[in-house]
């Protein structure tokens, strides 16, 4: 890739520099298995035992970002630098400015504003790690990724070693970020990538191609969405609908009154908070009001219930 500029980084110069990433909206969710979080780890923490002068971590390829200065899309190495910097997030102390950007996030996620929101939340109060335990699609793995790596901190790490490995991560621990010219062929890129078994899939590139050319940011949001959900092959698409919006209920809805699905319908779905919205049913609130729930049909009119449970 002609222009294309690379240089060798640690954390420390990721600070100095201000740089910011952002993953865009042809990108897919976060989808790292335990076993990948673990692996991961496992290598860091072996490199520091053994007093590696460096650990290489990888390559991450970016594209500036046209809203802000140093801040740049990942187009490829998303899933480990995410994973980096959820590692960050779980260690803190002088790993935070990785993490956090003043206010905001170092690590943007585009369409994703929940992610962002549970990862502020989580600033504000560090006893927060299982309120992700019941929301759906994009912060499942995310949480899971989280757990995973608070129990390997609590089993491998000693309190005592714990900011010699914070120091070890920030200055031995570097990366290649590769930065492609802002006049890339982003398609051509893109086709690149998938041809040496990068994790962008064909439609994934007809998607980057299509959305371009809807200008208006919350309707194409709205479009990715729903490109997303579709492309679920091995799902049905009400449950898909009902993770990303986080509500069985929601989707049923429309369904109802549609008598099936209209494009504008499910662009609609995307737009409420539909997550938020969902009634908290519990045994001692169905026993106080008797009147209310007096029998199992009028009940099931009042639960949301989870996307991916079974029919029975």
């Amino acid at each position: 890739m002609d222009g294309v500029k690379s240089d060798i980084y640690n954390i420390n110069r990721i600070i100095e520099e201000d740089f910011s990433f952002n993953i865009p909206i042809y990108q897919r969710l976060y989808v790292w298995t335990d076993e990948q979080v673990k692996t991961l780890f496992e290598d860091l923490f072996t490199a520091y035992q053994s007093k590696k002068e460096l650990y290489y971590i990888g390559g991450v390829i970016t594209v500036p970002n046209e809203r802000g200065i140093n801040l740049f899309d990942l187009v490829d190495g998303q899933q480990r630098f995410t994973t980096l910097w959820l590692l960050a997030n779980e260690l803190g102390g002088e790993m935070l400015p990785f993490t956090y950007q003043g206010s905001g996030l170092r690590l943007q996620f585009s369409i994703r504003k929940n992610v962002e929101k549970y990862f502020k939340n989580i600033r504000a109060a560090s006893n927060m790690i299982n309120d992700a335990d019941n929301n759906f699609g994009d912060l499942v793995n995310i949480s899971k990724a989280r757990k995973q790596i608070t129990s390997l901190l609590d089993e491998k790490v000693k309190k005592e070693e714990r900011d010699d490995f914070i120091q070890y991560l920030m200055e031995n621990v570097k990366l290649v970020i590769s930065k492609v010219p802002e006049k890339t062929d982003l398609n051509k890129l893109f086709e690149t990538l998938n041809n040496r078994g990068a994790q962008l899939m064909q439609h994934e590139i007809l998607k980057a191609r299509l959305l371009k050319h809807i200008e208006k940011p919350a309707k194409r949001q709205q479009y990715a969405k729903l490109w997303s959900v579709c492309s679920q092959m091995d799902e049905y698409l009400e449950r898909a609908i009902a993770k990303e919006i986080g509500s069985a209920k929601n989707v049923a809805a429309v369904y109802d009154k549609y008598h099936g699905f209209s494009v504008k319908s499910v662009l609609n779905l995307f737009l409420g908070k539909h997550g938020d919205e969902k009634e908290e049913i519990n045994l001692l609130t169905i026993l106080e009001n008797a009147d209310k729930y007096q029998s199992p049909s009028n009940i099931k009119g009042e639960l949301d219930y989870h996307p991916e449970s079974k029919d029975d």
